[in-house]
């Protein structure tokens, strides 16, 4: 009987690993449709497609969050990863807001490295979630699959310094559905 309750509490662990859910409840391996509807529910639409990547823009400037990025795998169109790039101006108390959020998700991180000033959750051994400033000082939410890291080899400084006017009046980009 022992044996049977383990059993069944490592398989509810595994599934709960597998369907690990981050901000803007986007889950690694939801269908991209599932994925953009979420972001839609946030007021944030596709803007630009450039390979795996997809990045996503509120239509009316959102306080906190300047982007989201989607990386989706190419052959069944699932999520892979998202970045979420906060503006640079927040306050320390936004920042911290952020990361309760993120404990509140997840739970405590389980890594912080000193070396790149990053918190780390470790979900399974491919799949992490990592808090980090970037160059322009914009605090990130990075969620990554590694058994997929060719699609976040992109350089993300192209993407992330771009011009933001004219996003608010642009149309939004849909996902294809095949």
């Amino acid at each position: 009987m022992k044996r049977i309750i383990f059993l069944l509490a490592m398989l509810l662990i595994a599934f709960g690993l597998q369907a690990q859910k981050g901000v803007f409840d986007i889950s690694y391996g939801d269908p991209w449709p599932k994925a953009d509807s979420l972001l839609a529910e946030y007021n944030f639409f596709a803007r630009d497609i450039d390979g795996a990547m997809v990045k996503y823009y509120c239509r009316n400037i959102d306080p906190m969050v300047e982007a989201v990025i989607l990386y989706i795998e190419p052959t069944h169109k699932t999520v892979v990863g998202w970045f979420v790039k906060h503006w640079h101006y927040l306050e320390s108390e936004d920042v911290e807001i952020i990361v309760n959020r993120l404990v509140e998700i997840h739970g405590e991180p389980t890594h912080y490295d000193q070396e790149t000033d990053q918190l780390i959750w470790v979900f399974t051994p491919d799949r992490t979630v990592h808090v980090l400033y970037v160059s322009d000082d914009s605090f990130c939410v990075f969620y990554k699959d590694s058994q997929h890291q060719d699609l976040f080899t992109v350089s993300l400084d192209k993407y992330l310094e771009e011009d933001l006017e004219g996003i608010v009046d642009e149309e939004s980009v849909e996902p294809e559905m095949e």
